[in-house]
Parts: structure tokens; sequence; C-alpha cells
């Protein structure tokens, strides 16, 4: 379970799910945005995103298993996309760091604050290399915003985005229910590609 935000309501939610998921790498950065990865399975390893290009992104990894049946999972959560500039050196950040893992049994997941129909978006597919399996899922608003003052009944941006290598399959990614986020949560089911 990739987590952002994972600081203050967040944290609490963490903590509770702590007696279920007791495997955990985190990343936290200055600020409100820090990212869990928590799991059930235990880890071999695990830990933050290293910031390159310059750009403080909120990320963390972890790797389980070994040999043909392993695989790493990352999170991350970046900036607003504006101003423009420090969100696509954000992306080309993980990118870069993206390359020590192995692609095809990577799996990626975030809030990008970027739009499939975005150019920033299109440009971080083809770097990633990575599949998105979140075509055109709708994660945003889940609650009001603007500090309270507007309020949507449905959700019209799709900035959340998972991504998976070759090696798996997708058997379901749909949008999960409202749970007191700003963000509606991405349940997504992989198994190993045959």
């Amino acid at each position: 379970m990739v987590l952002e935000e994972a600081t203050g309501q967040g944290g609490r939610v963490a903590a509770a799910l702590g007696a279920l998921y007791p495997h955990r790498a985190a990343a936290a950065q200055p600020g409100r945005s820090s990212t869990l990865i928590l799991s059930k399975a235990a880890m071999r390893e695990g830990g933050e995103l290293r910031a390159t290009s310059g750009a403080q992104v909120s990320g963390a990894w972890a790797s389980f298993g070994s040999g043909p049946s392993g695989f790493t999972v990352v999170g991350t959560h970046y900036t607003w996309p504006i101003p423009p500039g420090p969100q696509q050196a954000q992306s080309r950040g993980v990118a870069a760091d993206l390359a020590r893992f192995d692609r095809g049994s990577l799996i990626m997941a975030g809030d990008f604050n970027s739009t499939p129909w975005s150019f920033s978006l299109r440009r971080q597919d083809a770097r990633f290399g990575l599949k998105r399996l979140t075509l055109a899922l709708f994660t945003w608003p889940a609650a009001p915003f603007l500090r309270g003052l507007l309020y949507s009944p449905i959700p019209f941006l799709a900035i959340d985005h998972v991504y998976a290598g070759d090696s798996w399959q997708t058997v379901s990614v749909r949008r999960g229910p409202r749970l007191g986020s700003d963000h509606f949560p991405v349940v997504v089911v992989l198994r190993r590609a045959a």
C-alpha cells in the first residue's frame, strides 16, 4: 500500500493500519507531503528516493523477494504543476532514480499532480518506460477544497497514477471509496505475467 501525505491526519491513518501492515518504508520530506509504503510482507530492503537533478521529492521504495520472483514498489508525491518547472524537475529526478531498479518487475504509484492529457505526464510516461495503468481514472477531489470553500459531487481530475513493468498483468484498476482524504484511493490488482 502506498500512502501520500502520511502526516497529520494521514499519519493517524498509517498508525491505525500498523497492525495489518507492520512493515514500512518511509520518506519524510519537510512540509506536509510524506510518502509511506506499507506491507503485510517483510521487505528485503527499502528507503527514500534520492533527490536528483536538484529536485526535492517525497518518495519511498521497497523491494520484496529475490531472484525471478523479486519486485520493487516505488511511491511518490509531486508538487503542483504551477509554477512550471519544479514538477518537471521532480519527474526527471525520479526517472533517473528508477534506473537502479529492474524495470520489468517495478510497480510505481503516486500523486503526480498531472493529468493524462498533460504534456508533462506524457513525457514522464516515455521517461519511465513503464505502462501507466490509470488512463482516465478521476481521483480528485474527494472532499471540499480551496480551504473548504468549494465542493464537487464528482471527481474531475485524474492526477493519481499507477505504473507497472512488463512482468505484471493487470487484473483490475478502479477508484476506491471516499476515505476522508481529498483524493479517492486507486485500487490496482496485478499478477505476474506468464
